[in-house]
Formats: C-alpha cells, sequence, structure tokens
C-alpha cells in the first residue's frame, strides 16, 4: 500500500521517501524469498548427491566386508590350530 501524494512540499517530499521505502523493503524481500527457493534447491541437490553417493559406496562395501569376514572365519581356526 502507497500514500498518495497530494503536494510538492515536505509532506510531499516525507511521501515520496515513504514510497521509496517501501519499494525497498519490497524488492529485498523478493530478493530474499528468491535466495531462499535457491538455499532450498541446493539443500535438496547436497542431499540427493549424498544419498546417491552413500548406496554407491555402500554396494560394494557390502561385498568387501562379507568378504573379509568370511577370510577372518577362514583364518581364526587355522590359528587356532598353529597354537597362535
Amino acid at each position: 500500500m502507497r500514500a498518495q501524494k497530494q503536494s510538492n512540499d515536505e509532506v510531499g517530499v516525507l511521501i515520496d521517501s515513504f514510497n521509496d521505502m517501501l519499494a525497498q523493503i519490497q524488492k529485498r524481500d523478493t530478493e530474499l524469498q528468491e535466495a531462499r527457493v535457491a538455499a532450498e534447491r541446493a539443500n535438496q541437490a547436497k542431499s540427493n548427491f549424498l544419498s546417491f553417493m552413500s548406496h554407491e559406496l555402500r554396494t560394494p562395501l557390502t561385498a568387501i566386508i562379507g568378504f573379509s569376514e568370511m577370510l577372518i572365519s577362514e583364518v581364526e581356526p587355522r590359528a587356532a590350530r598353529l597354537g597362535g
């Protein structure tokens, strides 16, 4: 909502200044909303990336862990038989 300027005196200058201030506030609010949307998109992209990378790393690691456990289970009985 803007004030209506009625004259060119001090009150008119004050009204112009007030309307300019409102325009600046409105512009800043618009920029902040755009920045918030951009930040939310970046956050979502980061979350998607981390989820994808976690899955991509976990898949081969599961096989490696399973193979390592299998090797350990084979080595432990041999070590016990050898006394050590």
